[in-house]
């Protein structure tokens, strides 16, 4: 066999093997491609389950309000006012501190306005005792929680039965023993206000920071939005069954 043939044989071999090896190599390179892309595939669907479990726990109807007076006068009027308007019934659950600010805006706003005289307006209140053990310490001083605004409250709370502009209006005052590591409103189980105190020196600070504003939606609630309700409701219902009865008019 001549050479030039041998040549050729093996020109011929070597570019058969060249198309079995590349053909090979692009069926593995193929085949791990689509085991790569299967796999981005099953983990972009795990990412995009994990990131509709989180979205699900997010609060949704969420708003930060300024202060107490900004929640008082910019937010809970305007519900009581809408409220008015459809259910006839405004139902207030306020687990308050001294209620420097409520019993002046409950007063000035809801009594002496006309535009709730056919509004049923139903106030369950808790305010410090500034005589118990576990408080009396803790406010007065370089506290804005004051001793003397919280016995003007409860005078303020109790003149109002002798109101002639009281219409359909309930008001119950009660004094919690217990640190108020928390503070808010809650109107007809719908809008949720909640505040946090701090200690400074010693002393209770409240009302002043932002205010947490979760409002329900039978849509688009989240399990943070019904914690935070559950959250409020259970530690209003335990303090006000604690509590001493100080203030209680009814029209």
């Amino acid at each position: 066999m001549s050479e030039a043939l041998i040549a050729g044989i093996a020109t011929i071999i070597s570019a058969v093997a060249t198309v079995i090896i590349t053909d090979f190599l692009n069926k593995k390179r193929e085949k791990e491609n689509l085991e790569l892309i299967k796999k981005l595939k099953a983990e972009r669907d795990n990412l995009l389950t994990n990131l509709g479990n989180v979205e699900s726990l997010l609060p949704k109807n969420f708003e930060v309000i300024k202060d107490v007076d900004d929640v008082l006068h910019r937010k809970i009027l305007p519900i009581i006012r809408a409220e008015s308007q459809t259910k006839k019934k405004v139902t207030v659950l306020n687990l308050g501190l001294d209620l420097h600010s409520v019993m002046p805006w409950m007063e000035n706003k809801i009594i002496r306005s006309d535009e709730f005289d056919h509004t049923h307006i139903e106030v369950h209140s808790l305010i410090i005792d500034p005589e118990s053990k576990y408080l009396k310490d803790f406010i007065d001083g370089q506290s804005n929680i004051s001793s003397q605004i919280i016995s003007s409250s409860i005078v303020i709370g109790n003149n109002l039965k002798n109101h002639d502009d009281l219409d359909r209006f309930c008001l119950e005052i009660r004094q919690y023993e217990l640190p108020p590591v928390f503070h808010g409103f809650i109107l007809n189980d719908e809008h949720l206000f909640i505040g946090f105190t701090e200690i400074h020196n010693g002393k209770i600070i409240g009302g002043t920071q932002p205010y947490l504003y979760l409002w329900r939606d039978k849509n688009q609630d989240s399990e943070l939005n019904a914690h935070f309700f559950r959250f409020y409701k259970d530690w209003f219902n335990y303090y006000w069954e604690l509590s001493k009865e100080v203030v209680n008019v009814k029209k």
